[in-house]
């Protein structure tokens, strides 16, 4: 099966006392999609302790609606293929920190 098309873009999340996170919502006309999610940077002022982390949060699809909480520890979904795929979420988490990712969608349908 070939490749159909291509999408992405990027996102960030950046508070430097407490927690903040960022989500983006892509919508996609039922296509079968791998979709991936990197982190680009992390940039951190002077702190002992920071998290910066990026997840696909959510995708819509044939397979129903999955939820991926990015701020549980442990978990993250960094790819994912599903077919007829409506929408998918992607997030960057920052915890005294910068967090800056780059997403990207690669359709076969």
């Amino acid at each position: 099966m070939p490749v159909t098309g291509q999408s992405g873009s990027w996102l960030w999340a950046r508070d430097f006392d407490g927690t903040f996170s960022h989500t983006v919502t892509v919508q996609v006309a039922n296509r079968d999609t791998f979709a991936e999610i990197a982190l680009i940077e992390d940039w951190v002022l002077n702190k002992e302790f920071h998290v910066a982390k990026c997840a696909i949060t959510q995708i819509v699809s044939a397979s129903g609606v999955e939820n991926w909480d990015i701020e549980a520890i442990g978990v993250f979904n960094p790819n994912a293929f599903r077919r007829n795929v409506t929408s998918i979420t992607f997030g960057a988490l920052a915890v005294d920190s910068r967090a800056a990712a780059r997403w990207m969608l690669t359709f076969w349908s």
